[in-house]
């Protein structure tokens, strides 16, 4: 007699990435939905770089892939150990998380066209940090340049969106500030390009505490925002 053959696990189902951040999460509805694109902007240093790593612990905690991929530093693997051990969770999962490390933004153009076809079907997070760091660092004085570079950023967001959307998968992507030609406010490189494709918009701001940050929703779920927190920086990431 044949033995009985084990059903196929059945994949959780789940709606969005908690961030980690009870705080934030609250604010997001259980975190970074599937099928959205969020975009986090911020001075150098507010942390945005350790909210996509805690993301991407989450992400694996539940079961599932990471693709991070970095187009402004190296991935700071270091910091993502810390994290994980300030919360006393094991290393393990660091297997999870496949890293990709982009040079320039023609490398980030192929990256994302080849998504649709490449993307791991474990996969629920895709992390781009940052996604106007190539852009920005091959615009010149050209106009009919940055027109074309507009362009092809313009592209980029699309396709992440259809991926976001048509493989049920969160995108986080980080975003370089510049100085606002209305105001001395801070506003995303590209702004009207990341507006345009985000469905949620957030500003990480410092406070007058070292290990305090504010952050400020402009945007949530496609709907404008005046929602803000102030959440904890520790070792272990946003408390």
């Amino acid at each position: 007699m044949p033995m009985p053959t084990e059903p196929p696990p059945i994949e959780p189902k789940i709606h969005a990435i908690p961030t980690l951040c009870s705080t934030l999460d609250n604010i997001l509805k259980g975190g970074l939905k599937l099928g959205f694109i969020t975009t986090i902007f911020g001075e150098y240093g507010t942390g945005k770089t350790t909210l996509s790593l805690q993301a991407s612990l989450s992400c694996c905690l539940l079961g599932f892939k990471v693709y991070y991929i970095c187009a402004d530093a190296q991935f700071p693997a270091t910091r993502l150990e810390k994290i994980a051990l300030t919360r006393g969770l094991a290393l393990d999962f660091l297997t999870k998380i496949s890293v990709f490390k982009l040079n320039s933004f023609k490398e980030q153009a192929i990256f994302i066209s080849s998504l649709p076809l490449q993307l791991e079907e474990e996969v629920k997070l895709l992390v781009f940090d940052a996604i106007n760091a190539l852009y920005r660092s091959s615009l010149t004085a050209d106009a009919k340049r940055t027109a074309l570079l507009n362009q092809q950023l313009n592209k980029q967001l699309g396709i992440l969106k259809w991926l976001s959307k048509n493989r049920s998968i969160a995108i986080l992507l980080t975003s370089q500030v510049r100085a606002s030609p209305e105001d001395s406010s801070e506003e995303p490189v590209a702004s009207s390009i990341l507006d345009y494709w985000s469905d949620v918009l957030m500003k990480l701001e410092r406070t007058e505490a070292v290990d305090k940050r504010k952050i400020k929703v402009l945007k949530l779920y496609s709907q404008q925002s005046s929602l803000e927190a102030d959440v904890e920086l520790t070792d272990g990431g946003f408390m």
